[in-house]
């Protein structure tokens, strides 16, 4: 059980894009599950290495998608929207206008693309006043 005196922070990793369904739901079902369990008045955010494409436009999903993301949504980018819609969380990294550079935070090769979110309850959005990639700092060799 949460401790309602400790404003929660989740780190998460999704399971990658090609992996079973089922696992992916499991994983979903486990963040939905911790995330609900939050007051709605306590801060909470969610740094995540979702393994999905949110898209670099918000289409459908205003207000929890800013409109400036990065790349082409997929299906676990939808996922991901969708969990936000559900504890309605916003991503923050897609409402802050950005050169490329602060926006990808995986790159292999020429593969370029941003899996990685900070996800906050959009009431509390407007505590936040920027987020980007720091590109010389590296969680893991990809990551950013």
């Amino acid at each position: 059980m949460l401790n309602p005196k400790i404003n929660p922070v989740f780190s998460a990793s999704a399971p990658q894009t090609g992996r079973p369904t089922e696992e992916k739901d499991d994983f979903y079902t486990c963040l939905l599950s911790h995330a609900m369990a939050v007051p709605n008045s306590e801060f909470m955010f969610i740094n995540s290495d979702l393994n999905g494409h949110v898209g670099e436009r918000a289409n459908d999903f205003e207000g929890i998608h800013g409109g400036y993301g990065y790349g082409t949504r997929n299906c676990d980018g939808i996922r991901i929207l969708d969990f936000c819609a559900a504890t309605d969380m916003a991503v923050t990294n897609t409402f802050y206008t950005k050169e490329e550079n602060k926006l990808v935070t995986y790159k292999s090769g020429s593969n370029k693309t941003q899996i990685d979110y900070i996800l906050i309850k959009r009431s509390h959005l407007k505590l936040i006043t920027d987020v980007k990639v720091i590109g010389n700092e590296e969680a893991v060799t990809q990551h950013k």
